[in-house]
């Protein structure tokens, strides 16, 4: 099972354990999004934080400064383009590592913001996914994404590498010891059900996703596709929780349908208009990953970037 994480108040990890020392080490510069996983990340490689220094001035504007020396290094950025400012911040630290001269440098992305912005829907609108792309392709050596929530996304990088690791394995693992008999996606999506799939590969046990029948022009009603849930464990999983409407639907129908235990995991925990609280009365247990920080951050992704990282090295 992946270790849990602790975290003070400020989200700030209080204890972490080293693991695993794959022999090579990189340098990795930490955004000020990224606290939890550039601590994980060390630890998994053995490698050195660069000591860092991230402020805003009274007007907003950002501040960034590299301390560490990177001349020669191979450098790992971590700093997600959500919210907005971060977007800004990452771009200072690439600019602040470049100065340096370093090796190399690459960048994990733990949340991609503007990822659900990946096509128009409507005419005159913005593609906010093919933007934040278009202002980070080109820079570095190569880009690391956290479950994108769209394939398409990664095709608006047209000069940089980008490698996207699914982490739905490692929610699973979390939830290894629960005793769970299916594992079941919200909805339909390809890519939601893969995720759901990959994460019943993980415990042997079946999946399903839920099938939307809508009784009336306010109403729908939610059903599993194949299998009967009643009186049986059941994990639901996303790879993201926004306001938490879908994975709340699902909960309520789970319990109608007579499961006799609920648990929730998603990647990428938004949380937002006090989702968390609010899902947590109709679940034993729901949980995150380190990819945005929160008290339901309780495994780590670092494990498949340390992984990806060493067979680079090899």
């Amino acid at each position: 099972m992946p270790r849990l994480l602790s975290f003070a108040p400020d989200c700030r990890p209080i204890v972490i354990r080293k693991t695993i020392n794959y022999n090579f080490s990189v340098i990795i510069v930490g955004g000020s999004s990224s606290r939890a996983l550039t601590a994980h990340l060390a630890a998994e490689t053995g490698s050195a934080v660069a000591s860092t220094e991230i402020r805003c001035f009274p007007d907003g504007e950002k501040y960034v400064r590299v301390l560490t020396p990177v001349v020669k290094q191979d450098v790992i950025i971590v700093s997600a383009t959500y919210p907005d400012s971060n977007i800004i911040e990452t771009l200072f630290l690439f600019d602040a590592v470049r100065r340096g001269r370093p090796n190399s440098v690459r960048l994990l992305i733990p949340y991609y913001g503007y990822q659900r912005q990946d096509k128009l829907f409507k005419e005159g609108e913005s593609i906010g996914a093919e933007v934040v792309a278009g202002i980070l392709d080109g820079k570095f050596d190569e880009i690391i994404t956290i479950d994108l929530h769209a394939e398409g996304v990664s095709n608006y990088f047209r000069k940089t590498k980008i490698r996207n690791f699914i982490a739905s394995p490692l929610i699973a693992r979390y939830y290894n010891k629960a005793g769970i008999d299916i594992v079941i996606s919200p909805d339909g999506g390809l890519r939601a059900v893969e995720y759901a799939k990959l994460a019943a590969h993980q415990l042997g046990c079946e999946y399903d996703y839920f099938l939307k029948e809508r009784i009336d022009a306010n109403n729908v009603k939610l059903y599993p596709k194949k299998v009967d849930v009643s009186k049986k464990s059941v994990l639901i999983v996303d790879d993201i929780i926004a306001t938490g409407g879908s994975m709340l639907a699902a909960m309520k129908r789970l319990s109608e349908l007579g499961a006799s235990a609920i648990y929730a995991g998603c990647t990428h925990g938004q949380f937002t208009n006090d989702a968390l609280p609010r899902l947590k009365e109709h679940a034993k247990e729901i949980i995150s990953t380190d990819t945005i920080e929160s008290e339901a951050s309780k495994v780590s992704v670092a494990a498949i970037v340390s992984e990806h990282l060493f067979q680079l090295k090899r």
